[in-house]
Order: structure tokens, then sequence, then C-alpha cells
């Protein structure tokens, strides 16, 4: 056994890690033991690769459970003559490789989340349940407030450096890749550790740590106070120019329930352990103004409607009315379809009609080969939709929007 692998399994002893975890970091030592001392060269020894739309979650955060671990023992050697001058330069590489990597996964995230933000009409009649002594106009011009703070936040990070606001490293991405809504998932976390006293919402530090994203929130006009007192048990946010914003904040996200029963339901109730489960559930992340507007004013379903209206004009369109000949023919949305990303499955009984998606400039209609079958129906699509389609084998497609049929 070489000196390093030697002092790297001395190193791991002390750490009194699980003998199998041991077994793993030597087990990745080996295989990393040539890697030169270089960001890109880290990268391909963690050799993150797409599989179908997913991400090697479990192989890629062994490596880098390894890679941070290791980082650590080669800055722990540094004043050690006897080991090899490369060390420090590995430590760095494997830093910036991790920062980079992921600084870039979180801003092409926060581009995404930040496209999906639709500003709240300001003539939108809000849902009395929601109002509580505020006045519609005043809960509207709050929850646009709101909108537009989130929105800047996104900015903010986006520009700068996602690290700084708290954005964790390879520890933070699911399944797919993706960072979760980061910034959206904080402020729930902040409604539900929280109690509002007056426009201030006040929370508990047990429930909530106040790590580097809300520090960051100074920047953006909040006040806050007793965050950095570790004999606090509470510490305090409000928005002196936006006095109403965590009053919407908490309207939105706590104590969501169905806008019928008032009880408890899979198809409107935001759940941290369940959030999975059902399609609705993940709706609010898109901080869409339907989950507070008047059911009375929505003439279609309140998650047809939260997905759809950031869409380009002529793409909302077409997308109301596959959602009216879908509803006529007896289909109805699967709120339990949530393994299509942000997909919205139309079914009737066991037979699904068509899968839609949407990311503000692009949709995807499957029609399970229908317009082989009547091709009258495209040359009917065709007239009601001018420019809409174009045409290719059993495809409908068109750069942006694009409409696809298979």
């Amino acid at each position: 056994m070489n000196e390093q692998k030697h002092a790297f399994l001395e190193y791991l002893t002390e750490k009194k890690l699980a003998q199998n975890t041991i077994d793993e970091h030597m087990r990745l030592f080996d295989l990393f033991s040539d890697t030169p001392p270089i960001p890109a060269a880290i990268g391909e020894f963690v050799g993150i690769f797409v599989k179908h739309h997913g991400y090697d979650l479990d192989g890629a955060r062994k490596k880098y459970r390894f890679l941070e671990i290791y980082a650590d023992f080669c800055e722990s050697q540094i004043n050690n003559d006897e080991m090899d001058d490369v060390l420090p330069l590995m430590s760095d590489a494997i830093r910036s490789h991790i920062r980079n990597h992921f600084e870039d996964i979180a801003r092409r995230d926060i581009a995404v989340h930040k496209k999906r933000i639709t500003l709240i009409p300001k003539d939108t009649k809000i849902a009395p349940y929601y109002l509580g002594t505020l006045s519609n106009d005043e809960f509207v011009s709050a929850f646009g407030s709101l909108q537009q703070f989130v929105y800047d936040i996104y900015e903010a990070i986006e520009q700068g450096s996602p690290f700084e606001w708290g954005f964790p490293g390879w520890k933070g991405v699911d399944c797919y890749g993706d960072y979760i809504s980061h910034v959206l998932w904080i402020l729930i976390e902040l409604v539900y550790a929280g109690t509002l006293d007056g426009n201030t919402l006040v929370v508990d530090k047990k429930k909530c740590r106040p790590g580097a994203f809300i520090a960051k929130l100074t920047t953006m006009g909040v006040k806050i106070e007793g965050h950095t007192n570790k004999k606090d048990s509470e510490f305090t946010l409000s928005h002196p120019n936006n006095p109403h914003i965590f009053y919407v904040l908490c309207a939105f996200f706590k104590d969501r329930t169905c806008r019928d029963c008032r009880e408890n339901c899979p198809k409107h109730h935001v759940s941290f352990k369940n959030w999975n489960e059902c399609f609705y559930q993940r709706l609010p992340f898109l901080l869409s103004h339907r989950f507070v507007e008047e059911p009375a004013a929505q003439a279609h379903d309140l998650a047809f409607l939260s997905h759809t209206d950031n869409a380009p004009e002529d793409v909302r369109k077409l997308q109301h009315y596959i959602y009216d000949e879908a509803i006529k023919h007896g289909f109805s949305i699967d709120p339990f379809e949530a393994r299509h990303r942000d997909g919205i499955v139309y079914r009737k009984g066991s037979k699904k009609w068509l899968l839609m998606k949407n990311d503000s400039d692009l949709v995807t209609i499957r029609f399970k080969k229908i317009f082989e079958k009547y091709p009258e129906k495209k040359a009917e699509l065709d007239a009601r939709f001018p420019g809409i389609f174009k045409w290719k084998w059993n495809f409908v497609s068109h750069v942006t929007p694009i409409a696809t049929s298979g």
C-alpha cells in the first residue's frame, strides 16, 4: 500500500466511519488515484450521465461523497512534508469542479422556475377564504409584489453565486439532476416554522435554521432580526416596502386545503412527505394566482389553468381547445400521473387520451397516431390553428411552440 493510500485509510478510520463506507471510499480511491488535479478531469471521474431523462443519483452521490472527504484529506496534509505536493492542487480542483458544476445546474433550474412565474392580473377576484383583513385590491397588489419578490431573487441568484445563496452541492440534486424549487422550498419552510404577528413572520429556529439563503434576503429588502444571535429561539422577517408580502405568502402556502370542503385532500393539500404522489401538489410551486382566485371565476380546471397560463397566446388557445374536447368526450385530468414531469395526462377509465407538456414555449401533445386514422382531423386543426402545426410523418411539430402527435 503506497504512503498516500495508507494515510487516507488512517484518515477515514480516525473519522470513525462505518467499515462499508471506508471500503467504498478506498475502492473509489483506487479508481481516482491517477486523476490529474484539474476540474475537467474531476468531472470525467464522476461520469455524470443522463439515462433516459434521469440522473445516476446513487452512483454520483457515492463519488461526490468520496471527493468531498478526499478534498478534506488533501487539505489536512498541506503541512505534511512527506506527502505529494499535488494534494493542495487536487483539493482546489475538487472544490472548483463541485462549485462550478452545481452552480451551473442551479442557474439552469433558476432560469426555468423564473420563466414559470405569471404575474397576477390586476382584476383577479380573490377567494374570501384567503383575504383575511386585506381587501381584494390589497391582496392582489401584495401577491403581485410577492411574485416580483421571488422573481427578483431568481434574478439575483442566476446573475450571482447560487452557493452564496445557500444552494447545496450534490446533496441537493434530485434524481433528474435538478434542484426542486430550492427558493420556494425554503420560503415554505419559513411559513410552516413561523407564525404571523401582524405583517411580521416569527420563525422558530428549531424548525427552520437561518442559513445563507435567509441571510441573503436582507439584500432584497427584507428586515431580519434575531437570526445571528444564537441565544434567541426565534427570528423575525418583515418587508418594510411591501408589508403584506409575508401575509400573502402564508395565505398561499399554509394550511392549503380543498377549496370546497376545507378539509385536507390530495387534490389541493401541499405535503412535504407526499408531494410526488399527486400532480396538484406540485403546482403551487408555480406560484400561480389561480390557487387563491375565486373558484367561480375559473372556467377550467385549477391545475390546467395554473399549468398553462404562462404559455404563448396561440399555444394557450390550442391547449384550451384540447381541454374542452377532452372534457366533452368524458376525459378528465389524472392528478396522480406526477411521474410525467410537468405534464398533464387525460384519462377516461383505464384509457389515456393524451399527454400534454408545457414549459412556457414548448408544448407536446400525443394523439396516439389518431391523424393516421382520421386525416380530416389534421385538416381541421390546420384550419382552426393556422401557423401552429408543421406536419412530418406522423408528428405535428413547430419550433416555438411545439405540438407533437405520435
